[in-house]
């Protein structure tokens, strides 16, 4: 098999690439599919930015065991990663 490039151009700040008749069309590029925007281990301040509430709002949670979370220290709390996947696949029903 035979596999022939294909040139891409700018236009605008738009991408396009040629068809098989050499006319202009928008380039589509495959989607990668999204990592989990969390790491293996979160602190505090970054579990909060990823679920977006307050640290209030995140303790509550840990201390009422909906969310798992370690304590690392006399201050310090850290959200596992698999923590955090667990806790997003619960659906949750306002109360």
């Amino acid at each position: 098999m035979k596999f022939k490039s294909k040139q891409i151009f700018t236009l605008n700040g738009e991408r396009y690439t040629t068809d098989e008749l050499g006319q202009l069309v928008p380039l589509v590029e495959e989607m990668k599919p999204k990592e989990n925007p969390w790491q293996a281990v979160n602190t505090i301040i970054e579990t909060c930015k990823i679920l977006k509430i307050s640290r209030g709002t995140l303790m509550v949670l840990i201390n009422a065991g909906q969310l798992k979370a370690v304590k690392a220290g006399e201050r310090r709390w850290l959200v596992p990663g698999w923590a955090l996947e667990e806790f997003l696949k619960v659906p949750k029903i306002a109360e």
